[in-house]
């Protein structure tokens, strides 16, 4: 009796621990196999930076002991995945191809998910700045009471607007992300299902 000599190819990947069953589910369309899926690895901070950093980790519960020491990341994972090489098959640079496709979707998506609430953060940051400008220029003008007025009231109202601002925007992302996520999901499935007839 011989011995089936079989071979495998491993692909690792890193990918946001939110979208984790979505590439499951599409790389197993694929033909790919999950060995393992962990928390990411971070690694620790840059040598030097690490010797300054190095005496404020002894504090407990301070994020240092992280930055020098390197951590387990809370939104990542690495995935290990493995498949069985067959050089036979007539498919096998259409799969790839369709692979490379759904790759992109999914870093799109990631992208998107990442960004989601940067542009309402950057807003709601920047009518914060301004207002504490002006709440710092009418502290100095302390003697002037109108010019104090004049300066603590648009400081005020900055940092009013800031938030509003940033709540808003972030409500508006989140439906923005929603909608492209429908579209990706869907070009995801005609991506997986070609894949999975390929098979």
């Amino acid at each position: 009796m011989q011995k089936e000599n079989i071979t495998y190819e491993y692909k690792d990947i890193t990918v946001s621990r939110k979208l984790e069953l979505r590439w499951e589910d599409g790389y197993d369309k694929f033909g790919w196999e999950l060995v393992k899926s962990a928390p990411a690895k971070v690694k620790p901070v840059w040598g030097p930076l690490k010797v300054m950093l190095a005496p404020l980790a002894v504090f407990p519960g301070m994020p240092f002991r992280n930055m020098v020491n390197g951590h387990e990341s809370a939104d990542r994972v690495e995935m290990r995945w493995k498949r069985k090489r067959d050089k036979q098959k007539e498919n096998r640079n259409e799969l790839n191809r369709l692979q490379e496709r759904f790759e992109t979707v999914m870093g799109e998506l990631e992208y998107k998910e990442r960004m989601k609430g940067l542009s309402a953060y950057m807003a709601g940051t920047a009518c914060g700045l301004i207002g504490a400008v002006f709440l710092a220029l009418s502290l100095f003008a302390y003697g002037m009471p109108a010019v104090h007025v004049g300066f603590a009231i648009p400081g005020i109202l900055s940092w009013i607007v800031g938030a509003v601002l940033y709540f808003f925007l972030k409500e508006k992302g989140k439906k923005t992300a929603e909608k492209e996520l429908e579209e990706k999901t869907e070009t995801m499935d005609d991506i997986c299902e070609q894949a999975s007839a390929l098979l």
